[in-house]
């Protein structure tokens, strides 16, 4: 069986975790077919010899037996992209379509997005191309509801087995914090201006530092200057600092190593949770305060009002026990792939191919 992958490739953590859940999840005997722009994209997969990018000399989309587009924001405006990124998806769910093959799409949420006609330009590639679809926060969820196709459950990184992970040591005096460069140099001077007092106090208090890396691609390192540059060399031997570079399993080592977390993109709020970590979230976008919404947590402070964050709130909730059911969660974010299960067995036992609606 081969299967195309359409996914966000730009070793972002999130992003490899999506992928490295839908490879471990499935039989060796599957080929997965990955749009990408280069084999070193997929570097965080070498090891798996059923994994390689698509090739346009070799290969076709006639040739898959089913498509999976996999990722978070992969419904975004962004100005004028999301028609762009509707007729990319068009270029392969219209071949799908003729030969009666399933197209599912997997781990999303919708927006942000103000736009009514690209609303309904999604609703109608959803209605008559996708075979299923599951969104991983409930007001996305809520916009598709009236299409059979649509579905809810948490985000597919609830569902990673991080087990020999949280074995590893645990410096309980060691904070880390999360960070990403933002294009709103308002926000993004506020947001340094804020972590540099907050990393300034913590190690006033003899607490040691690590800051983490998530997408070296989205400029993360830029804003890291930016912090170092305030904070004078005599912090360069207290901070330390982490980049995923595509070894998932170090970075998350490195990542259960602090005792609390300062969250900012999605996925370390989704880490802190699975990895059971104390943590207070730093919000930027609606993806991540619809899922703390779902979950029922309030306590968080959004990035638009970065600049009025009180350091002595954060370090009192940061170490406050939060009861998380995570097993729970975990159970519920296997539901993602409950339709491609289904495909996957009817497939191999009897040959049988779940039709595009």
């Amino acid at each position: 069986m081969r299967i195309l992958v359409d996914a966000f490739t730009k070793k972002n953590l999130g992003d490899d975790l999506f992928l490295k859940i839908l490879f471990d999840r499935y039989p060796s005997e599957i080929q997965w077919i990955v749009l990408c722009d280069s084999e070193e994209q997929l570097s965080a997969f070498q090891a798996y010899r059923n994994v390689r990018m698509f090739q346009q000399k070799k290969d076709r989309y006639t040739d898959m037996d089913a498509v999976i587009n996999i990722g978070g924001s992969i419904f975004m405006q962004n100005r004028f992209w999301w028609i762009r990124h509707l007729l990319y998806r068009l270029s392969y769910a219209i071949p799908m379509k003729w030969q009666r093959k399933p197209l599912f799409i997997v781990g999303c949420n919708y927006g942000p997005s103000n736009s009514k006609w690209m609303y309904l330009l999604n609703k109608w590639f959803i209605r008559y191309f996708v075979s299923d679809i599951c969104f991983r926060d409930k007001k996305s969820y809520h916009l598709f509801r009236d299409l059979k196709q649509s579905r809810y459950s948490p985000d597919i990184v609830y569902g990673l087995d991080v087990h020999p992970i949280r074995h590893g040591h645990r410096d309980k005096h060691k904070a880390g914090i999360c960070i990403m460069h933002f294009s709103d140099e308002v926000i993004n001077r506020q947001w340094v201006n804020k972590m540099t007092a907050l990393i300034e106090r913590l190690c006033s208090e003899n607490e040691t530092v690590e800051l983490f890396s998530f997408c070296r691609e989205q400029k993360d390192l830029e804003t890291y200057q930016q912090m170092m540059e305030k904070l004078g060399p005599s912090y360069e031997n207290k901070i330390k600092l982490a980049v995923y570079d595509g070894r998932i399993n170090d970075f998350l080592l490195e990542l259960n190593s602090v005792g609390y977390l300062i969250t900012l993109r999605f996925h370390s709020l989704v880490l802190a949770h699975v990895l059971r970590l104390s943590y207070y979230p730093i919000v930027y976008s609606n993806k991540t305060s619809h899922v703390l919404d779902d979950l029922g947590i309030q306590e968080y402070t959004h990035i638009k009002d970065i600049g009025r964050l009180d350091i002595d709130r954060v370090l009192h909730q940061i170490k406050q026990a939060r009861d998380f059911p995570i097993h729970r969660i975990k159970a519920e974010a296997e539901h993602q792939f409950k339709t491609i299960d289904r495909f996957l067995f009817d497939f191999y036992t009897r040959g049988f191919k779940v039709e595009s609606q």
